[in-house]
Formats: C-alpha cells, structure tokens, sequence
C-alpha cells in the first residue's frame, strides 16, 4: 500500500495531525522522514484506526506489574491477598484480549525515557548491573513471531540506579532518534534475581510498532490461558 502524509493519517485517524508526529516519534505507528515531514505507511494507518489511543486513564502500577508477574508465575508479593486475587481474577480475564485491552491493562507501570549517549557509554550501560535487556531484541527469546532488523536497544533499570547511571555515564535526553530506550518501572521492583520474565518482556513490545504490539499480546494471552484461578 501506499504512503500517507501527517495530515492524510490524522484525519483518518480522527485526531490532530500533532498526535500522529507524537506516535511516529515514539515508535508507536511506523514512519519514514521526508524533510521536515514523515510518510507513513497506509497498511499501518488502516491497522491503528480503531485501536483506542486516546490518554484513558492508567492503572496503579503496582497492579499493572502484579499482572505480569503472575503470567511470569510469580506471587506478586507486594500486594496484600485481597488485592492480588482481584488481578488474578482480572489477568485471568484478559486472555484472548487485543493488543489495545493489555496496552490499557497495563499502562502506567513504568516511565520510558529517550535517551541519547555515546556508543561506549551505551555499551556500559548494557553491560551494568541489575540492567536488563527488553524489547525487540528479546522478542525471540519470549516466543514473539516477530522479526526485527534493526531496532534501537530498551532496557529495564532500577529507579534508584537511573539517575546514577545518567549521570556516571553521561547520558542526556533525545527527543529525536534515541541510542537506547530506558524503562524504569513505577512503585516497585518487580523483577526476582532473575531478571523479568517473558510476560514482562513481552509487554516490552507493547508500546512499539502494531506487529510488535500484535506480536505481544499473542504471548501474553498463552500465558493469561494458562493462568490458574
């Protein structure tokens, strides 16, 4: 299919032509530059008209983690019984659900920063402890049919190393193309020792491109099938 300008996918979108630069910044609808504007493929429009991709309204992130972890077989420890049973309950029902229902499931659990840096700095990072791998480099890893050429790097990060590790090695803001994406998950650390599991990487794959998203929500929804009452 053909490409689409800014304007075109707006308007078949039902939203203001600075929502759709938002979405191709990010990664979320596919896109190529030309000049100072983007073209954007068709098949990806026609694939995100009816996904809902207005703000809504995120749940507690303690919650959204507690989904993941039981999928990952987990206890989700920081939740009281009462409160773990009613996201049992709810992650149970959310098996078979579209790639939208887990973005919405799901929102709100972690800050996702832009970042840019130096090759060696970004090769330090990788490499630091309680720094973990995510998005479409592990999509292999959780099962994910999805094949990715070339994507740039996102990993989890500890809230309380973030801000040292920016610091020590110099890293900065991108509001443009990053070097690496950092995720630092809200409220708690929801990771055993281990490092996350494939639910929680899975849901790394979430916010990206809709066969990422797609991609995800398949795996999420083998486990969530799997989940015991």
């Amino acid at each position: 299919m053909a490409d689409v300008s800014v304007a075109e996918a707006a308007s078949q979108l039902g939203v203001d032509p600075s929502r759709v630069r938002q979405l191709l910044r990010s990664g979320a609808l596919p896109g190529r530059r030309l000049g100072r504007d983007w073209a954007v493929p068709a098949e990806a429009v026609a694939a995100l008209r009816d996904r809902p991709i207005g703000p809504g309204r995120p749940p507690a992130p303690r919650r959204a983690w507690a989904i993941l972890d039981l999928l990952d077989g987990g206890k989700a420890l920081w939740l009281d019984p009462v409160a773990r049973s009613h996201v049992r309950t709810h992650a149970r029902a959310l098996a078979g659900a579209d790639a939208d229902a887990w973005q919405l499931a799901l929102r709100g659990r972690e800050d996702r920063f832009s970042v840019a840096g130096h090759r060696s700095a970004i090769t330090r990072l990788l490499g630091a402890p309680n720094v973990w791998l995510a998005g479409p480099a592990v999509a292999a890893s959780v099962g994910a049919d999805l094949v990715v050429a070339e994507a740039v790097p996102e990993v989890y990060v500890r809230s309380e190393s973030w801000e040292r590790l920016a610091r020590s090695l110099h890293l900065s803001a991108s509001p443009g193309r990053p070097d690496i994406w950092v995720r630092v998950p809200r409220q708690v650390w929801p990771f055993p020792p281990a490092g996350p599991g494939r639910a929680a990487l899975a849901a790394s794959l979430l916010d990206g491109e809709w066969r990422a998203a797609r991609a995800a929500a398949e795996v999420l929804n083998s486990r969530a099938s799997r989940l015991q009452p």
